[in-house]
């Protein structure tokens, strides 16, 4: 174990979304059964939510990066929202690849047993004409992903995370996916 560690380069500071998969046991408690982790790089774009002057307090900057001035888009969403189709009680956890410490943190934690679920996103055809799609054949997005364990792997075996998103945005949304997300 090293005694020290170096901060990254802000170029390669990354933002951690890690989703916790969450379900009741046989006495209703609460259990994380397994979790999904992706990476997304800092951008003009994809920023911590900027506070006022004011609000930079001592004890402010103790607990900072606070829950919600993480970044959050809408593929954050769209990921979650999917992936609470199958798990109600999934939750976020967001945090920051900020030193060599944090990636050993999470080059270990990658190592634990995971279970492979496919990811897809389809386009949602509500209000649309049915006849006008009739016959043709539509990209959707799909990728595997791992669940890493945390409990039983019974618990997360063959699952499949299926989710919609607008028809008009779809291959931007594809793109987005593809491109600016990196599933661990």
């Amino acid at each position: 174990m090293k005694n020290t560690f170096k901060v990254l380069p802000t170029s390669e500071m990354k933002i951690i979304k890690k989703i916790e998969l969450i379900i009741s046991n046989s006495n209703n408690i609460d259990i994380i059964v397994g979790f999904i982790i992706y990476k997304r790089e800092l951008s003009s774009n994809y920023n911590f939510i900027q506070q006022t002057k004011n609000e930079k307090s001592f004890h402010y900057l103790l607990k900072y990066p606070k829950h919600d001035e993480y970044p959050e888009d809408n593929i954050d969403q769209l990921i979650l929202e999917t992936i609470q189709k199958e798990f109600p009680k999934a939750r976020l956890r967001n945090s920051l690849l900020f030193s060599t410490s944090d990636v050993e943190y999470y080059d270990k934690l990658i190592k634990r047993p995971y279970e492979e679920a496919e990811l897809i996103i389809e386009p949602d055809f509500w209000g649309m004409e049915i006849q006008e799609l009739e016959g043709k054949t539509i990209r959707r997005f799909c990728k595997n992903i791992n669940i890493y364990v945390n409990h039983s792997k019974e618990s997360i075996k063959n699952i499949t995370f299926k989710g919609n998103c607008d028809f008009t945005n779809r291959e931007d949304i594809y793109n987005q996916l593809e491109y600016k997300i990196e599933f661990l």
